[in-house]
């Protein structure tokens, strides 16, 4: 019961199934659920760079606040919890002020306080899918497609190739999403989050190409 998805949907059972041995939350306050229940909770499309208020506030506590462009940081009720922070490679680092294991080396510091990498949001080449691995048991979190509402497809996250998480699209501007038990629903809102900047930046990339026109081969010039 719950160790696969034999159709394109989850069912009930998938949600029955309590992932483990769970990984340190990244907060606390918010531990992963127990078996049978779930976190359901909305954000907003990039909820990086949006000064929307996002209902994650409100069910979560969860505030992503955009520091520089490469940037972001993450507080919950007010306080910072994570930092996100863009690698080369498409890669998106997950950073907790708590080490994700022991005798873990900081990456780096926000407000004299050391950060420690938690976690590693990537994109497989030549596909529109994404990864995660987290660093305290190197599981890894898989995306993949399945079916659509209303044209927009809907998206599962496979932690160890079992389902954890799904989240579809409400509109053009927000996300509903489920954390299964045994997960981190912090854990899943940097992963969304993370996703949808990797993707940012790659049509930002791809808009400022469409603007470079070819040069003519009937125009020379000499220096």
């Amino acid at each position: 019961m719950g160790t696969q998805h034999s159709t394109p949907v989850p069912n009930e059972d998938d949600w029955l199934f309590e992932h483990g041995p769970p990984s340190p939350p990244l907060s606390s306050a918010l531990p992963p659920k127990q078996k049978g229940d779930t976190y359901d909770f909305c954000m907003l499309k990039n909820s990086w760079n949006t000064k929307k208020r996002n209902a994650i506030q409100e069910q979560l506590g969860l505030e992503f606040r955009l520091m520089d462009s490469q940037s972001c940081l993450v507080l919950y009720n007010d306080e910072p919890l994570v930092v996100l922070q863009e690698a080369p490679q498409k890669r998106i680092y997950i950073c907790s002020f708590t080490p994700a294991t022991t005798n873990q080396s900081s990456c780096g510091s926000f407000q004299d306080s050391p950060l420690y990498k938690w976690a590693v949001v990537s994109k497989r080449k030549e596909s529109h899918q994404f990864d995660m691995t987290t660093k305290s048991d190197g599981a890894v979190y898989a995306s993949e497609f399945y079916g659509r509402v209303l044209g927009k497809r809907k998206v599962l996250l496979l932690r160890t190739g079992l389902i954890c998480a799904t989240m579809e699209r409400r509109g053009n501007f927000e996300y509903k999403c489920r954390v299964g038990p045994g997960i981190d629903p912090v854990l899943v809102a940097c992963f969304v989050a993370c996703r949808d900047e990797i993707h940012k930046g790659e049509m930002k990339i791809l808009e400022e190409k469409s603007y470079i026109l070819p040069r003519r081969p009937d125009l020379v010039f000499h220096s």
